[in-house]
């Protein structure tokens, strides 16, 4: 006897939507749909999941024009320069040693940023690696990294803003890409 806007959004949708095709499958279950699993089954034909990941073509390091220099599996060599390329244009320490953590996000709490902001500081001090970042988001992780490219500009840089140019660069030099 109580009203489920969930369930009417998902009896009046044209599509839904979810972020995998096995989403799309768990949510058909009791233990996955929060009491709506047979609704999700009544609708299941306009039910599908879009798994999350890049676009190979407009992130094709081979062919992208927008990255330093292209590379692909046989030719890494390539993917060292746009490493120490994004190094030189991000102000950071050029050294090929240095590993480089990125990540293109929103920056809020529901990506994970809760949990960087707890370890980031201490990685760029007891290990020495490097931070490449851009992002918009909370001003509670904008302000954290705005003090950290500030009190390490040679091991932080993140542009604060929303940048696809910036982010397939980041792409193209990351030694390790952080997925929130």
């Amino acid at each position: 006897n109580d009203v489920n806007i969930l369930k009417g959004a998902i009896v009046t949708a044209d599509k839904i939507i979810t972020v995998s095709p096995t989403y799309a499958e768990e949510i058909k279950t009791p233990e996955h749909s929060n009491g709506l699993s047979s609704i999700v089954c009544e609708n299941q034909y306009k039910l599908s999941g879009i798994l999350n990941g890049l676009d190979y073509e407009f992130y094709n390091p081979a062919t992208d024009k927008v990255i330093y220099t292209n590379f692909d599996i046989d030719n890494m060599e390539n993917k060292k320069k746009n490493k120490e390329l994004l190094q030189k244009e991000f102000g950071l320490e050029v050294n090929p040693d240095k590993p480089i953590i990125a990540f293109c996000s929103r920056i809020n709490a529901l990506k994970g940023f809760d949990l960087v902001k707890g370890c980031i500081e201490r990685l760029v001090n007891e290990l020495d690696i490097q931070v490449a970042g851009v992002g918009s988001g909370d001003k509670e992780y904008v302000d954290f990294f705005t003090y950290l490219n500030n009190k390490y500009p040679k091991n932080v840089h993140v542009s604060l803003g929303f940048s696809l140019e910036i982010g397939k660069k980041i792409y193209s030099g990351a030694d390790i890409y952080l997925m929130p």
